[in-house]
């Protein structure tokens, strides 16, 4: 398995293997990416972050219930 690669508009790498895993995604146009809910440790300058419960209102409270990341 690779640890680096290059995507349309971005470019990525795991970094701090084998314990602490981070993905590092550097866009290099206008792109996007999916994470869950607490997974993202930090973020740069000039990205912006939008948020949204996949599922609806009873998918996101099924889960409350369930205790799983939001």
């Amino acid at each position: 398995m690779s640890d680096q690669g290059i995507g349309k508009g971005y470019s990525w790498k795991i970094a701090n293997r084998p314990s602490f895993s981070t993905l590092q995604v550097d866009f290099t146009s206008e792109g996007s990416i999916y994470s869950e809910a607490g997974s993202m440790v930090y973020y740069s300058n000039g990205l912006s972050i939008e948020t949204k419960l996949h599922g609806g209102f009873f998918g996101a409270l099924g889960k409350m219930l369930s205790k799983e990341s939001l």
